[in-house]
């Protein structure tokens, strides 16, 4: 995710943190694929002076989905308000998403990175839960 935001000079240091407001999706969604229709320019200098407001967030996490379901023809079931609140399980399934979704030059180490974050976050709360990869399998 940092690679893809570092030409705006923007970096995610906590999934759950600093992706629940929107802002930085659709900043990165707007850098993988070169457009500036991800979310309306009104609602993006609203959004960026009225930061607190749980609806704005919600309503940029909307915007988020609507694009990959409009323009990646991806099927998103995640709940907006799920993102917003930080929850881990569903930031990851949208980057795991977006991962999928976008060809990447250095896939395997992405996957990789994300699946060791994964492993980690899973035994900080679970230590007997073991993590080998993405499926249910």
């Amino acid at each position: 995710m940092n690679a893809v935001l570092a030409p705006r000079n923007q970096t995610v240091q906590s999934l759950e943190v600093d992706l629940c407001d929107g802002r930085l999706l659709i900043s990165a969604l707007e850098l993988l694929y070169d457009t500036r229709n991800v979310h309306s320019e009104q609602r993006r200098r609203y959004l960026t002076t009225q930061q607190d407001s749980s609806h704005l967030h919600i309503d940029a996490v909307h915007a988020v989905f609507r694009f990959m379901r409009t323009h990646l023809k991806l099927t998103v079931t995640l709940a907006p308000e799920a993102v917003v609140q930080g929850e881990s399980k569903t930031i990851m399934r949208l980057i795991w998403e977006l991962i999928q979704k976008h060809e990447i030059s250095d896939r395997k180490l992405t996957r990789n990175l994300l699946l060791q974050w994964a492993r980690d976050r899973v035994l900080s709360t679970d230590p007997g839960v073991e993590v080998k990869n993405f499926s249910n399998r």
